[in-house]
């Protein structure tokens, strides 16, 4: 069944980072990189080609192929969600909120991964309000922010917002140099 397989990837992931977080990747000149992050991304990586046919795969680095759609969500309201808080329990309310805010940027980030069928592997980075994900290319964007802020004002009436962004990986961005780039270019677009 569909829930199991999730199931036993995230158990895999959870097992792969508790062990491999500090074994080098080991992989072309990159000692820094983890073979716990190195491995994700592959993951993530194939998860998005996964539909796609032994020709299109055979002319990938050729055509330089857009190959995956790498989206930032970023909550904002931030600062006032968490610093309105009256004077009395102010410490307590303030860690409550702050949990919450985690909480809801890893749903928001997971909710995206079940709509587009995605496992937990797509997930690159979650934490600060920010989360990013790589998923397959053709995602419409607009339709996933369009949704997320109609929860988000029915549940918090505004106060609180996410920004979301989106740029297209090619089969050549994933040197350090291009990826920067399109990291950047990810910031400026969300």
């Amino acid at each position: 069944e569909k829930s199991d397989i999730a199931v036993y990837v995230e158990a895999m992931q959870s097992l792969l980072a508790r062990f491999t977080w500090c074994v080098p990747s080991g992989y072309a000149n990159s000692g820094d990189i983890s073979l716990y992050d190195h491995s994700r991304v592959v993951a993530s990586l194939a998860s998005c080609l996964s539909d796609w046919d032994d020709t299109q795969l055979g002319n990938i680095e050729k055509n330089n192929a857009v190959v995956a759609t790498f989206i930032e969500g970023d909550i904002s309201g931030i600062q006032r969600f968490l610093y309105s808080v009256p004077m009395r329990g102010a410490t307590k309310q303030l860690r409550a909120r702050s949990l919450y805010l985690q909480l809801l940027t890893e749903v928001i980030a997971r909710y995206i991964l079940r709509r587009l069928g995605m496992p937990i592997t797509n997930l690159i980075y979650v934490g600060g309000g920010h989360f990013y994900l790589i998923v397959p290319t053709g995602v419409d964007v607009n339709e996933l922010r369009a949704d997320i802020d109609r929860i988000l004002l029915k549940h918090h009436d505004g106060e609180l917002y996410v920004a979301l962004g989106a740029t297209e990986l090619h089969t050549k961005d994933f040197t350090a140099h291009q990826f920067h780039e399109k990291w950047r270019e990810l910031k400026q677009n969300t």
